[in-house]
């Protein structure tokens, strides 16, 4: 087999396995997006799987432990309610009313969602700033 041959052989099965670990690697850290409402279904599946959720903070429902360094609460979809559970700091804005997203895996038989991650959304306060902004003009 020519040199040239060889080099192509070879280049060709390094892009192909940085592809295959890029596209393994994306797949395995993005989490299936999902309401409250599916992953409560009896039916659903969704046990010890990354998962993605976006829902709103229940009033009244956070509980905070600085010496556990343990955040849980609550998040509804409007119509089920799913209790969550953080091993990490809470987050600055967490307050009532926020729009909350989570990244983790549900465990079905303990009815609670353990989070990887928590973010939050607040677009009332974007919204105003936006205003503001075409007031100046």
């Amino acid at each position: 087999m020519k040199a040239k041959t060889k080099l192509i052989i070879a280049a060709a099965i390094i892009i192909i396995t940085i592809g295959t670990l890029m596209v393994m690697g994306i797949s395995s850290t993005s989490g299936n997006m999902v309401t409250v409402q599916q992953v409560l279904a009896a039916d659903a599946n969704y046990e010890d799987r990354l998962l993605r959720i976006e829902a709103d903070l229940v009033p009244g429902s956070v509980n905070w432990s600085a010496e556990k360094v343990e955040l849980t609460f609550q998040v509804t979809d409007g119509e089920r309610k799913l209790n969550v559970l953080h091993h990490g700091i809470q987050p600055d804005n967490f307050y009532e009313g926020v729009e909350v997203i989570l990244q983790g895996r549900y465990h079905d038989s303990e009815e609670l969602f353990i989070a990887e991650s928590v973010q939050t959304r607040c677009p009332s306060s974007y919204e105003e700033d936006v205003r503001e902004q075409g007031t100046d003009k």
